[in-house]
């Protein structure tokens, strides 16, 4: 058996400096791949190379050609993004909203 943490369903990121985005986890498997889209503004992407474990998760958000984010964050829960393509751009951020349970397969 493993156990993960559950980040399925919806769930919201508050960056630094205020912008929100919207994460929806619509599948999770028991090798902690996960499959959802995340939202800012107008513009929905599909998470990639996106993993949980019992203490982090990590996933890249490919908002465009030119700005690929990448998501990391501890069960705390708070993270720290950066651009994959200019890695000077960087935030930290959590979700203050959610408490994320656990998930045995």
């Amino acid at each position: 058996m493993t156990l993960l943490k559950d980040v399925r369903g919806p769930w919201r990121i508050i960056q630094q400096g205020g912008t929100v985005l919207d994460v929806n986890v619509f599948n999770q498997d028991k090798g902690g791949f996960i499959d959802g889209t995340i939202r800012h503004g107008n513009n929905t992407v599909n998470i990639e190379d996106a993993r949980v474990t019992q203490t982090q998760i990590t996933f890249r958000a490919p908002w465009s050609p030119n700005s690929k984010g990448r998501y990391t964050g501890h069960f705390d829960i708070q993270g720290i993004t950066f651009d994959e393509l200019h890695t000077g751009n960087q935030a930290t951020w959590a979700t203050p909203d959610k408490l994320f349970g656990d998930v045995e397969f």
